[in-house]
């Protein structure tokens, strides 16, 4: 038994002192093709705007991997994959007249401004299938939920976004127009009092409904196809997250 105990001591140590065993936190061959998935400077992490067309210009160019790999990245920003989504014009009212309640690029709720955006939307958000005729319609995509800022302050592809109050995020774009407007009601007290200090606010709500494209489908008296159903406490249970994080 001694002896088999030591033969294994002498194999093991032969193993460890082998110079030619591969080490398994070496770092690997660089794959990157010269882009960036963490910096301080989220113009560099962007690729310094060459991320809007790289799609365009991987497909004539099939044979460049460089221009696949920014294709990946631009879908990773950029592409909602055709998901539901809320009308164009609700998010940019919310962006345009309750700046000091979802801040910049829905910075409030833990979004990272987008600084290629004119519309000011956030990296995380794309367009997608319209919610009705006529009802453009902005979408989750990748970034949303896996682009973060790390506590060094810098960006980073594929960091879990924990400061993303996703619950919170879903009342100021289900919840609050619902109820300014007048829409299905059993919500969810919790849900209501999380969005009680929107209650004094409401105005540009309802000058939205006057004149936006959303008439066409009298959201939410006759919901445009995928409107948001009442916040209640069914649907609180099946959420990813509470209303209040």
């Amino acid at each position: 038994m001694r002896a088999a105990l030591g033969l294994v001591c002498v194999a093991l140590a032969a193993g460890c002192g082998d110079s030619t065993a591969p080490d398994p936190l070496a770092p690997g061959p660089d794959r990157s093709a010269g882009l960036t998935d963490v910096a301080a400077d989220l113009d560099v992490v962007l690729e310094h705007g060459a991320l809007p067309d790289a799609c365009t210009a991987a497909r004539a160019q099939p044979s460049d991997r460089r221009l696949h790999l920014l294709c990946g990245k631009s879908m990773f920003f950029y592409e909602s994959f055709g998901t539901s989504g809320v009308p164009t014009a609700l998010v940019q009212l919310l962006l345009d007249h309750f700046a000091d309640q979802v801040g910049p690029g829905f910075s409030a709720f833990g979004l990272v401004a987008d600084p290629s955006s004119p519309k000011h939307w956030p990296l995380g958000l794309a367009p997608t299938t319209p919610v009705a005729k006529g009802v453009d319609a902005l979408a989750f995509t990748c970034a949303s939920c896996h682009f973060a800022r790390l506590p060094d302050g810098r960006y980073a592809v594929g960091a879990p976004n924990h400061a993303y109050a996703y619950g919170r995020h879903t009342l100021a774009l289900a919840l609050f127009p619902q109820v300014a407007l007048g829409g299905p009601g059993a919500h969810d007290p919790e849900a209501l009092a999380a969005s009680s200090r929107w209650s004094t606010t409401i105005a540009p709500i309802h000058r939205w409904r006057r004149r936006s494209s959303a008439r066409s489908c009298r959201w939410p008296a006759r919901p445009c196809r995928n409107s948001p159903p009442p916040m209640s406490s069914t649907t609180r249970a099946g959420a990813a997250a509470p209303w209040t994080s």
